[in-house]
């Protein structure tokens, strides 16, 4: 029985460390996970013949009509409920769009913050299990690849759309 009691001591231990460092890394990690995503579109990388752009006001990575906004909130300087969020891209100064609302629902994944082998890394938590986690670096390669996934379904929207009615 003492065996028992002292394995669940250590896995609580373990789990309080774990809730420490996570509330310790998450701000940095978060910054880092921004600063490889605006890379992509710093790096020059292209998809579908259009250039990815990085949007900083925004923190938005653009590729042609769409964007993967990177949102958090910060409590008392503390960074939590971190999401990318796959929509339209921010519009400019005086440009509107032909559509009140966006042909596509937008995308969002929560990101939940996990210690892996020792390792600080992200689960997207609302896209089906099970959950892999990724390293900054790796999910900012994930969230390139669903921009490219959205750009094509917005382009493909639209391929099919036309501003007259079909008869028949």
């Amino acid at each position: 029985m003492a065996g028992d009691f002292d394995d669940f001591a250590a896995r609580y231990k373990k789990e309080d460390d774990d809730r420490k460092r996570l509330a310790e890394e998450i701000g940095p990690e978060w910054f880092a996970l921004r600063g490889f995503v605006a890379a992509l579109a710093q790096d020059g990388k292209e998809f579908d013949g259009r250039k990815l752009e990085w949007v900083p006001d925004a923190a938005c990575l653009v590729l042609d009509s769409v964007g993967a906004f990177l949102q958090q909130r910060e409590i008392n300087g503390n960074v939590s409920d971190c999401r990318i969020r796959f929509d339209r891209k921010p519009i400019g100064p005086n440009q509107v769009w032909v559509d009140e609302r966006s042909p596509l629902e937008p995308e969002v994944w929560s990101l939940e913050p996990t210690i892996v082998d020792n390792n600080f890394r992200w689960s997207i938590t609302n896209v089906g299990v099970p959950r892999p986690a990724f390293s900054s670096a790796e999910l900012s390669q994930r969230i390139g690849i669903k921009l490219a996934e959205v750009h094509l379904a917005y382009r493909k929207h639209y391929e099919d759309w036309s501003p007259v009615k079909k008869i028949g």
